[in-house]
Parts: structure tokens; C-alpha cells; sequence
């Protein structure tokens, strides 16, 4: 395992690398006895492993908070939606993706924030630069189906949330995040966001 500490918005996270191999499983286990939450990376490529499912149960153990990463997006048959379809029947039902890809394989090329509904797109030459704008004409339909999903599984996390949601009313972005943040603590929700 390996420590690497950053600081974000005045805070210290403190964030354990542990390794994805079956011969490190002491390393993992002994992890999550310490630690606050877990990401759990998920191959777009080779989805979730046998390894995967024990981690995913060490973390259940422990009823550590957890999200899903989707990894790989611009490896060659890497796919979004198979992956997801394995997280959400393989490891919980409560997974729900707050990120779609924009492109994958060679094509990969940005995500959608699905709370903000905005494109997040990345210039390939320069790695880490990217622009926020629109979502793509022909990903909209999808990004909105999805967007529902979450907006559901968010809904569900406060009883005024659940009542606005009945009642057709849209959630603010503001709600989005707050009912994903407990949500995410309590465990009703598993955040799934991808990437490379």
C-alpha cells in the first residue's frame, strides 16, 4: 500500500493506493480497517474480477462509504455500460453512475457530469487541460436517462427530495450533490464515475 497525501479546498485527504493483485489481499484488508471510504476501480475493459468481489466485500465488512471509478475508457474494447451493468449485478444494485464517457477507445475524450448536466472535455495533447460546455446533441438522450436514475436514487435519500420528486418539481444541482453526499455516507447510493 502507498500513502499520497493532497490537499483540496483547505482539507488534507490522506488517500492509500492498495494494490489490485490477489498476493497483496493483506495489504487491502488491512486498509480498509483504517480508512474513512474506498474507491473501487472497475477495468472497462476487463469489468469486475473475482478480486473486485472480494474487496467489494472486505468493504462490506468494514460498511465503508464507497464509490465506483470505471477505468480505461481509452483502451481498445473498453466499455462503459457492460462495466456498469457488472457493478450494478455483481457488486450492489445501489450503483449509480453520475458520469457518462464521452467517446471510448481512441475516441475517448471527455465525460458528462450528469448532476450539472455539462460536458467535461479534454484536450489529448495537453493531458490535463480541459473545457466545460455542452453536452453532445447526439448524447443527450442518454445522459438524460441516466440523469433520471440518479435523480431517483437521490431522491430517495431525503423525505422533502422524495416529495418535490413526486411532484414532478426538478432538483436543484445543489440537492443533486447533497443527497449524493448522504447518500454516499449512508450507503444507499454508489456513486460511478469514469475516466482514464
Amino acid at each position: 500500500a502507498t500513502l499520497a497525501p493532497c490537499l483540496w479546498q483547505d482539507h488534507k485527504i490522506n488517500l492509500i493506493d492498495t494494490p489490485g493483485y490477489a498476493d497483496f489481499v493483506g495489504d487491502v484488508k488491512g486498509t480498509l480497517r483504517v480508512v474513512d471510504g474506498a474507491v473501487v476501480l472497475v477495468c472497462a475493459v476487463s469489468g469486475v474480477e473475482v478480486h473486485t468481489e472480494k474487496v467489494w466485500q472486505y468493504a462490506d465488512e468494514y460498511n465503508l462509504p464507497r464509490l465506483v471509478f470505471i477505468n480505461k475508457l481509452d483502451r481498445e474494447n473498453a466499455n462503459f455500460d457492460r462495466a456498469l451493468t457488472q457493478v450494478q449485478e455483481q457488486l450492489s444494485n445501489k450503483a449509480v453512475a453520475v458520469q457518462l464517457p464521452i467517446g471510448s477507445e481512441a475516441n475517448f475524450r471527455g465525460v458528462i457530469d450528469l448532476a450539472n448536466m455539462k460536458a467535461i472535455l479534454y484536450d489529448p495533447k495537453k493531458g490535463k487541460d480541459y473545457t466545460v460546455g455542452e453536452i453532445p446533441a447526439e448524447l443527450q438522450a442518454e445522459a438524460e436517462s441516466y440523469r433520471e436514475k440518479l435523480i431517483e436514487a437521490v431522491a430517495e435519500t431525503d423525505d422533502e427530495l422524495v416529495m418535490k420528486y413526486l411532484e414532478g418539481e426538478t432538483l436543484t444541482t445543489e440537492e443533486i450533490t447533497r443527497g449524493l453526499r448522504v447518500g454516499t455516507i449512508a450507503g444507499t447510493i454508489i456513486p460511478v464515475l469514469c475516466g482514464s
